[in-house]
């Protein structure tokens, strides 16, 4: 009998230790260190969640992680830490093996960039303004330092900038401080998303106040200039390109421009437009600048793209105009005065794209030779620079965006740089403006 009883112990043994180990084997962990992806330091304090199940842990000193005992399936693993990009992963566990997930978190870093390169002065003095634009994905901080004693002052010379966001920084001089007739300087601006100059420049015998003699430089003017459409009762270029516009469903010609030449009148009836059969500002730098007048909200113009898609579209939606490259955008409105007055106004715009993972788009408007507002733009795809068959201008856009009953005068597209600001009063002053 105790042969029997002792066989009975040692059955009961060896199955209680098979069901320990096939318990074992039913779990499989996961272990991980979080870096960063810049220094290659690990981080501590990062929120390391698990879906399903809902679990969370935090990474020690070392930037280690561990979850022990899952039950085998695909997990979701959410990645978190103030300051940098959040991320996720995919991870499968099965029975009895420990698998590896490092992971490599992103800094959010703010990356800077300026809208101006070159700031000129004559001899009134008075003060030019030029953007810090933060195209990155985190905060930037940026200061300015320069060593002069005829700029007396910046409107700011430190400060932060939210992702995605600008700041405009004005700069006055004094030329009667200069000991030459002509000095330069420059404006150093440092920031933890690079570096950039400005160039400022003064020149004693030069008066660059509104209403003054200084004859117009068309040579300035012309430096880049594509096409030109004056609009003296017909739709050709003057550039000497072979580019020339059509005219559909019978625009007209009136006298009275801001000039005193001909202008071309749309009319929202007739659905009248002109086509260019060429994209003409699907670019990464560009500037375009006209002349309008009887503004109402509906449709100026955009560029078609080999998908049939309207791109780089300047409408007009509660009086005030929006500007947006992607049509899957969300179209914000400059901030600007009063332009449905049925007066003259120059529009120019003048835009740069910085393209990385993202494309950041950048465009400014003035607005009768004073700059108004910037519109920033993120786009996913290149479908749009590079892609323009037309560019339109008047008429409507589908059902949605009507055409406009105006009146456009003298056309002009740089389609390789922008127009500084001086540029652009130089446009305004020499064709009328007050």
């Amino acid at each position: 009998m105790n042969h029997i009883k002792s066989a009975i112990v040692y059955l009961l043994m060896a199955v209680l230790a098979g069901c320990a180990k096939t318990e074992v084997e039913m779990f499989g962990d996961i272990h991980g260190v979080v870096t960063n992806s810049i220094s290659g330091e690990p981080l501590r304090n990062v929120n390391v969640s698990l879906l399903p199940g809902g679990k969370s842990t935090v990474t020690g000193s070392d930037g280690g992680f561990e979850y022990l005992k899952l039950t085998p399936g695909q997990y979701t693993m959410q990645i978190q830490s103030e300051g940098f990009v959040s991320d996720s992963k995919t991870v499968s566990v099965e029975p009895n093996v420990v698998v590896r997930c490092d992971v490599s978190m992103t800094p959010n870093v703010g990356k800077l960039s300026v809208n101006a390169s070159l700031l000129e002065f004559g001899a009134s003095g008075g003060s030019h303004s030029f953007i810090i634009a933060n195209n990155g994905s985190g905060s930037l901080n940026w200061q300015i330092s320069y060593q002069c004693e005829w700029i007396t002052s910046l409107s700011s010379s430190s400060g932060q900038i939210p992702a995605g966001r600008t700041s405009t920084v004005t700069v006055h001089v004094d030329p009667s401080k200069a000991k030459e007739d002509r000095e330069s300087a420059t404006l150093l601006i440092t920031s933890d998303g690079g570096n950039a100059t400005v160039n400022v420049t003064v020149t004693k015998g030069r008066k660059d106040e509104p209403g003054d003699d200084t004859p117009t430089q068309p040579s300035t003017i012309a430096n880049g200039l594509y096409v030109y459409f004056p609009f003296e009762g017909n739709t050709r270029n003057t550039t000497g390109t072979d580019l020339n516009a059509v005219a559909i469903n019978n625009p007209e010609y009136e006298d009275g421009s801001i000039d005193g030449s001909a202008s071309i009148k749309f009319n929202r009836t007739r659905n009248s437009y002109l086509n260019i059969p060429e994209g003409l500002i699907d670019r990464k730098t560009f500037s375009i600048s006209f002349w309008i007048r009887g503004v109402a909200d509906g449709h100026i113009f955009h560029v078609e793209n080999q998908y049939g898609d309207p791109t780089f579209c300047l409408i007009v939606t509660n009086g005030k105009l929006a500007f947006v490259v992607s049509p899957y955008s969300t179209i914000t409105a400059y901030s600007h005065g009063n332009i449905a007055d049925n007066q003259w106004h120059l529009v120019t715009l003048t835009s740069t794209c910085d393209n990385g993972l993202f494309y950041y788009t950048s465009t400014k408007l003035y607005l009768d030779g004073e700059y108004m507002d910037i519109v920033m733009e993120t786009t996913y795809l290149n479908d749009y620079y590079g892609y323009g068959i037309r560019f339109v201008m008047g008429g409507g856009i589908g059902t949605g965006i009507p055409g406009i009953s105006m009146n456009i005068d003298n056309l002009r597209v740089y389609n390789t740089r922008e127009l500084s600001v001086d540029e652009v009063r130089q446009i305004y002053r020499a064709e009328g403006g007050q």
